[in-house]
C-alpha cells in the first residue's frame, strides 16, 4: 500500500509521515530490500531512502519541508525467496504533500 497524500506539517499525529506498507489486506508478500527516492516537479532527487521501512518525514535533503504539492516517487525492491518468479520490482506514482492545519 503506497500513500498518495500526507501533511507532514500539522503534527497531528496522522498522517505526519509518508510511509510504504507491505502489511496490506491485498498484499501478502515479503520484501526483502529495497529503497526509494523522491523527485521534484523538475526531476530533481529531494530524498533518497536506502530502506523501504523507513518513512519520509517531507523533508528534503537538506532538512527544509518541502512546499506543498506533488511529488513523484520511484520504489525498487526485492521479494524474498518465498516469491515464485520476477522477484524484483518497481513502482513509479505521485504522491501529494499538504500542509494542512500548522499548530
Amino acid at each position: 500500500c503506497i500513500p498518495d497524500a500526507f501533511t507532514p506539517l500539522n503534527s497531528d499525529g496522522t498522517n505526519d509521515y509518508w510511509q510504504i506498507r507491505f502489511d496490506c489486506k491485498y498484499t501478502d508478500c515479503l520484501v526483502k530490500e529495497g529503497f526509494y527516492s523522491i523527485y521534484d516537479r523538475w526531476g530533481n532527487c529531494i530524498i533518497h531512502k536506502k530502506s523501504l521501512t523507513e518513512p519520509w518525514d517531507g523533508k528534503d535533503t537538506e532538512g527544509n519541508y518541502v512546499l506543498d504539492g506533488m511529488y513523484s516517487y520511484i520504489i525498487h525492491g526485492v521479494y524474498d525467496a518465498s516469491v515464485t518468479g520476477t522477484r524484483n520490482f518497481e513502482y513509479k506514482g505521485m504522491v501529494t504533500v499538504l500542509s494542512g492545519n500548522r499548530k
